[in-house]
């Protein structure tokens, strides 16, 4: 399966060429009109599978504001399949947005409990579901499978061919958001030896992502050639949550750059970049590329974000001529 590429922009900063240091931004959230991001990857295979295989009907879980859940809605709708979201928690008294558009695109949803939300992996819960839909096929939350890991190499063969583009020093470094770790497994896979990726998590607490990555890689026999690791120095107070620091920086970063941020993932892989630029820990002439892995949809869980990007008040901490 071929997908375009899409664009692998400059980013022109002054501390970026301070430094000598190169950064692209290849923009996956310009891939599709509904599926955009990571996730038109994660799902390409999944859909391929069912339909192959005469399942109408697509079943996965999510939160409130699932970016998974709202791609998986439009790609049912675009496909001519049923699709069904298991949501975790409560929102029939206020939806969200995400929600609203899920439903919209003929999404059946479940809200369920933490105790119902804790049994979702279970193979109990999932021959109940099977029971409740029929002719049903089940994608984990997020797309994190087999098939997701497979199309998220797709996506890991994307950059490859934006290399054979770049000069011969081509790339040394990219960087990645990490929530499930599949993304960022599927570029591993693809990377060629000399490039380092670096997987930004947005999750506080133990580093399950490790294991999960090497897991994912081991089970599908790829001995990567390229160095990786996660980074978890930048959670910014965890998964969700958007502290002041945080909101100043999407707003400098969207005026300045005029690229949109989602306050999840990507915000903090941006945020990520500029402080190891700051910190000199790329050398001079390294060739950095940043994944946008989309998510946008979401960015309407915050409020304040959605207010004016140009608000002086709200920039006012940051020394904007300094990036």
């Amino acid at each position: 399966m071929m997908l375009p590429l899409v664009p692998l922009q400059q980013l022109r900063s002054a501390l970026a060429e301070q430094k000598r240091v190169q950064v692209l931004v290849q923009r996956e959230d310009l891939v599709h009109r509904t599926r955009s991001g990571n996730k038109l990857y994660k799902l390409c295979f999944n859909i391929q599978y069912a339909k192959q295989h005469g399942m109408q009907t697509l079943v996965s879980f999510g939160g409130g504001y699932s970016n998974h859940l709202h791609a998986l809605a439009l790609a049912g709708q675009e496909e001519g399949m049923n699709t069904v979201g298991i949501i975790r928690g409560d929102y029939r008294a206020n939806l969200t947005a995400t929600l609203r558009d899920c439903q919209a695109a003929g999404m059946q949803v479940r809200f369920v409990d933490r105790q119902q939300w804790a049994l979702r992996n279970t193979s109990e819960y999932c021959l109940s579901l099977h029971a409740d839909f029929s002719n049903a096929y089940i994608i984990p939350e997020g797309g994190d499978n087999a098939l997701g890991f497979r199309g998220t190499r797709l996506l890991g063969q994307q950059i490859g061919r934006q290399l054979q583009g770049l000069p011969p020093s081509g790339c040394t470094h990219v960087l990645v958001a990490c929530g499930t770790g599949t993304t960022m497994a599927g570029i591993v896979a693809e990377m060629p030896a000399g490039v380092a990726v670096l997987g930004v998590s947005p999750l506080k607490g133990d580093d399950k992502l490790t294991a999960a990555i090497s897991a994912k890689l081991v089970q599908a026999s790829i001995e990567p050639q390229c160095s990786w690791k996660i980074d978890r120095r930048f959670c910014l107070e965890g998964y969700g949550r958007l502290p002041n620091e945080l909101e100043r920086f999407i707003r400098f970063f969207e005026r300045k750059f005029m690229i949109p941020l989602d306050p999840v993932y990507t915000a903090k892989v941006m945020f990520a970049l500029f402080t190891m630029l700051e910190a000199d820990e790329f050398q001079p002439g390294d060739r950095v590329i940043v994944i946008h892995t989309g998510g946008l949809q979401g960015k309407r869980g915050y409020p304040k974000l959605m207010s004016p990007l140009h608000s002086s008040a709200r920039l006012k901490s940051i020394n904007i001529g300094a990036f």
